[in-house]
């Protein structure tokens, strides 16, 4: 897939395109960043029935209107046409603008080049990548910059042993991909001696938040669905846990459902075709819960590793389904408002591939530093990089788990503002964290017999925030009296 293109044939392109910009760069003004608007399996994936479409912006519920924000129609894309110089220029495009957010947050004159030899310091904005085929260590951690601001050079990283940061966290978590930004000097031309990590400017979050006059119910519930039986007794439970213990639901279903690393699925050991079993054990128990629930709404999210979709690569468009006003299909990511209150959501297990690859890099903080969390932080790393995906490149033995397409990743951004609530299904334990003002969700996967209930009070029966109106229940099949209020 397009993940696999080769980086270091990328990285070398990158340069030879950066001779082209030399001159332009020599002759740029303190403080004019630009940032440029980048331009087999056994089972074969269905296409979409006749009476596919694609999901209206807007839907009313009865806990209010729900809006979609993602534009659909940037989501249907051709893939597996990716071109490298796209890619280097998408890739540009991401340091430049995060290095002109970094300038005006900071109110600086200019950002350096980290490859240019000083004997003062200066702020470089780059991408972590890692020299070599290995893990990411710190013998190994380099900085990449863009065509404008560094002639996309790579130089080593190494930290001063006093390595500070102007934030209260003592842990600064890197991996490749990470955008970050960095205080320090090169004074040999060999390296580049970091003295001080700057935090990265955080998205505000939507003050619309407060307008909600709703209660919201929330019942998340995570594929795969179905053991290796392909019975989809997971999905009955789920559905059987729910019944009757809120009047109106916002369902709130993410894939996989006909999940291609299922075993039989993987040997061709079904009677069924996958449209036809997604509707038998899917939509038709749905469609009979929504029956015998007239308020409830079932948002259905797509997944890479899903036979009933007929885009194999991230971002996604929505699922193709039959018209339905009470089942609405959503892209992955997707971004949408239910009365103000803004969720984020992606089936692709970015915490557990972040996870993987983080280097955890000790600093001495601002002030006190709270007590570090692992989950926290990873759902920081999505937060502060304002991506939902904000790995590059993916580990090669994931990559059939992500098929990222590099050129259109602008359509994993978080754009504007923090979300409210972000929902990010992980093979790690369950949990739910507020980060950064955000409620994080990992309502793990059905499969486990797992999923996650959020209740959110109206802004006008109470005070604060989303975060402090919330109330998220874990629950499994084995026990489900695991109700944890947010602290």
């Amino acid at each position: 897939m397009a993940q696999e293109l080769d980086e270091r044939g990328l990285t070398l392109l990158r340069k030879d395109l950066a001779k082209g910009v030399q001159t332009v760069m020599q002759s740029k003004k303190p403080g004019a960043i630009s940032a440029r608007k980048p331009q087999g399996r056994p089972i074969a994936r269905q296409a979409a029935p006749s009476t596919a479409r694609r999901p209206q912006p807007m839907v009313k519920s009865d806990h209010g209107q729900l809006k979609i924000l993602d534009n659909l129609k940037e989501r249907h894309y051709r893939y597996m046409h990716e071109r490298i110089a796209e890619r280097s220029t998408v890739l540009d495009d991401r340091i430049d603008e995060f290095a002109e957010l970094v300038r005006t947050h900071y109110k600086l004159e200019d950002i350096g080049d980290p490859a240019s030899t000083s004997d003062e310091d200066v702020i470089v904005v780059g991408r972590i990548c890692c020299d070599g085929d290995t893990k990411l260590n710190e013998a190994s951690v380099e900085l990449e910059t863009s065509r404008l601001m560094g002639a996309g050079a790579r130089v080593a990283l190494k930290f001063d042993p006093n390595v500070s940061s102007n934030g209260d966290s003592s842990m600064l978590p890197l991996y490749p991909g990470a955008i970050v930004a960095l205080k320090g000097r090169n004074e040999t031309g060999s390296w580049f001696q970091v003295s001080q990590i700057l935090m990265l400017p955080l998205l505000p979050l939507d003050i619309d938040s407060n307008r909600q006059e709703h209660p919201i119910s929330m019942a998340i519930a995570a594929g795969p669905f179905s053991g290796d039986d392909l019975q989809y007794t997971h999905f009955d439970t789920f559905l059987q846990t729910i019944n009757g213990s809120a009047p109106n639901w916002i369902l709130l279903q993410i894939g996989p459902f006909v999940d291609v690393n299922n075993p039989r699925i993987r040997e061709g050991d079904v009677d069924l075709a996958p449209n036809d079993l997604f509707r038998q054990r899917i939509l038709s128990p749905l469609r009979t819960f929504l029956d015998a629930h007239p308020g409830t709404t079932a948002l259905i999210v797509s997944s890479v590793r899903d036979l009933i979709s007929h885009h194999a690569v991230y971002p996604q468009p929505p699922l193709q389904l039959p018209q339905s006003s009470r089942i609405v299909v959503l892209p992955n990511p997707c971004t949408f408002t239910i009365d103000h209150v803004r969720f984020s959501v992606t089936s692709v297990d970015v915490l557990f591939h972040l996870q993987r690859q983080l280097l955890r890099k000790k600093v001495i903080p601002t002030g006190t530093p709270p007590p570090i969390d692992q989950m926290s932080i990873l759902g920081s790393c999505v937060l502060e990089q304002r991506s939902f995906y904000p790995l590059f490149p993916a580990e090669p033995e994931l990559h059939a788990d992500v098929n990222l397409d590099v050129s259109h990743s602008e359509l994993l951004k978080l754009e504007d503002v923090a979300p409210d609530v972000l929902i990010l299904p992980s093979n790690l334990g369950k949990f739910h964290k507020v980060v950064h003002g955000t409620t994080v969700i990992n309502p793990a996967f059905a499969s486990k017999g797992v999923h996650a209930t959020l209740n959110i009070s109206s802004a006008r029966s109470s005070s604060g925030g989303v975060s402090d109106r919330s109330t998220v229940n874990l629950h499994s099949s084995v026990s489900m009296t695991a109700a944890l209020d947010l602290s």
